[in-house]
């Protein structure tokens, strides 16, 4: 597992560098804006995110808005700390074939332990909602190391 100094990486480009070569890449997401209450990234819709009903895959909705949450709490991170997603719940609204889709995720709260984001998925050029999404991140400090007497 590589490590991640998280407190150095603070804007859109440097988030998508981070992000090559892994699940996120992989399925193509992309984030397109962040900041200290919002987090943006957008999917488009392709084969590789499909269900073999040939609808989006649920899946796929999911793993854009943990996404887009990941990445907020990312930007708020100090040297040396983690974060986890530790629960989501997805409610889907509506089945999308085509396009892209963009979420919009928003920081409820921001506690010391925990960080609570919701998001809205949508239709990027219909702006058609098609699920929401909420999820709540731990954050995780470094050991503190027992000091030599």
């Amino acid at each position: 597992m590589r490590k991640i100094d998280f407190s150095k990486i603070s804007n859109v480009k440097q988030m998508n560098s981070l992000a090559k070569d892994s699940f996120v890449s992989h399925l193509g997401i992309e984030i397109t804006k962040i900041n200290k209450r919002t987090a943006v990234a957008k999917l488009k819709v392709s084969q590789a995110t499909m269900a073999p009903n040939g609808l989006i895959h649920g899946g796929s909705i999911t793993s854009l808005a943990d996404t887009a949450c990941g990445f907020g709490t990312m930007y708020h991170l100090k040297e040396k700390e983690m974060f986890a997603t530790v629960e989501l719940k997805t409610n889907f609204i509506a089945a999308v074939q085509k396009g892209t889709i963009v979420c919009e995720a928003s920081l409820i709260h921001k506690g010391k332990t925990l960080h609570v984001w919701d998001s809205k998925i949508f239709e990027e050029e219909s702006l058609k909602v098609i699920a929401l999404f909420r999820c709540t991140q731990m954050i995780m400090y470094p050991k503190k190391t027992e000091e030599k007497k």
